[in-house]
């Protein structure tokens, strides 16, 4: 059911230094760049960096989109094995997406 991460967006104190250090990391340059989001190539995934206080403030500091075959069936499975709903179910591009916190 669960292919690979498709993105994963992280939440930076300071984007353009961790712009400049995943660009270092990664080899690569941002194929997305402004000052709300940054979006790198990583590999069959995107690390997208977004500006955020972090988890110290109650903020998520990571989250990761992973690629699915049925996006409503995965979102109740993981409900089912104690994952909460986080986000409503939505579609964007034509995609299907929603987000929960992991189980205990």
């Amino acid at each position: 059911m669960f292919k690979s991460p498709g993105r994963i967006v992280y939440r930076v104190l300071d984007i353009e230094k961790a712009k400049q250090w995943y660009r270092q990391v990664l080899d690569a340059d941002p194929v997305f760049d402004s000052p709300f989001a940054v979006a790198f190539p990583a590999g069959a995934s995107t690390l997208v960096l977004v500006p955020g206080t972090g988890a110290s403030k109650g903020e998520d500091r990571a989250v990761v989109y992973w690629a699915v075959d049925d996006a409503v069936a995965s979102c109740r499975r993981l409900c089912e094995l104690g994952a909460t709903p986080h986000t409503d179910m939505a579609t964007m591009s034509g995609m299907r997406w929603a987000t929960t916190a992991r189980g205990s």
